[in-house]
């Protein structure tokens, strides 16, 4: 009896054989292909923290970690929305194009520049394996205590320590390790249309569009929600108020309302003395390809057109 049992449970158990060895190679092919098919080919040699050393290597973006606490997420948005629609070549040149100056520390390697960019890749639909980007390591500090580590990246201006409020400078310690936890700052979009416009030029002066951002702020050129000194009255929005989810979801519409007012403030006077002024050229952003990234983003490149909503006015050009 035993035996008749056994020899109906043989094709069973051989059954339930193959399509496991069925399931575990799907998966194992899942795996390769995402792991074993990388579209950049022309990277530098992995970041080796064991054995560091000044000069470029490449590093996955969400090792990073960051030197500011603020991004606009309009620009993240706009250059996430190309990451996921490149070609393989598209994207090795927008990697090998957007290499950040980093440092590393006692605790990792630190990017002073390009967070937008890595923070695009960070948050793009491409696999893990190809969410990599390439650093310029200018300094070993990773002999370093915490505290001297940040007394040299504050020397040599490598860390912006303002808060989306204005509120400066918080400490090291606060700002926010992963890209991916960076909080948005409305000004700082401004700043990029504005500079997309031909309002000002880019220059190697550190957080340039920072410091413009913090003239557009002086202006009040966006809505923001006024924070009350008492404890017990404080909301949500008063703590975040640039939070997209819930507090500030007409973004675009209040950036491409304020991008007109912003390009005439950028050629006054009042900005003489900010980097960059009187530079600008006229460079119009790349969204990617796909209809859902301009609709996502309602960007009025063209500022004398900013009411129209007729989408041709992004003018996407192919940098």
């Amino acid at each position: 009896m035993p035996q008749v049992r056994l020899h109906r449970l043989q094709p069973m158990l051989l059954t339930a054989f193959v399509c496991a060895m069925m399931l575990l190679a799907g998966h194992t092919y899942a795996m390769a292909v995402d792991v074993q098919a990388p579209r950049i080919k022309a990277l530098p040699d992995p970041c080796d923290l064991h054995h560091p050393s000044i000069g470029t290597c490449s590093i996955s973006v969400m090792d990073v970690v960051s030197t500011q606490a603020l991004l606009g997420m309009q620009e993240v948005i706009c250059k996430r929305a190309f990451v996921d629609t490149a070609s393989d070549k598209d994207l090795e040149k927008f990697v090998l194009d957007h290499i950040a100056p980093a440092a590393i520390g006692p605790d990792g390697i630190y990017i002073m520049d390009h967070h937008h960019d890595f923070t695009a890749i960070a948050t793009s639909s491409i696999s893990s394996s190809n969410k990599v980007g390439v650093v310029n390591i200018l300094a070993d500090w990773s002999n370093l205590s915490k505290p001297q580590f940040y007394a040299q990246m504050l020397q040599n201006r490598y860390m912006w320590l303002y808060d989306e409020k204005g509120y400066a400078p918080l400490s090291p310690a606060l700002i926010p390790r992963s890209l991916l936890q960076l909080i948005n700052y409305p000004y700082r979009s401004l700043a990029w249309m504005v500079r997309n416009n031909g309002g000002y030029g880019k220059t190697p002066t550190p957080f340039s569009d920072f410091l413009w951002s913090q003239f557009f702020a002086a202006n009040n050129l966006l809505p923001s929600t006024p924070c009350p000194g008492d404890l017990d009255a404080w909301t949500l929005c008063q703590a975040q108020p640039f939070d997209l989810d819930s507090c500030y979801g007409d973004e675009p519409d209040y950036l491409a309302a304020a991008l007109p007012k912003a390009l005439a403030l950028a050629s006054s006077g009042a900005a003489r003395d900010l980097p960059g002024f009187g530079q600008g050229v006229i460079d119009y952003p790349n969204c990617g390809n796909s209809s859902m990234a301009v609709a996502a983003t309602k960007m009025r490149f063209n500022g004398r057109n900013s009411n129209n909503n007729n989408d041709n006015d992004l003018r996407l050009d192919r940098r």
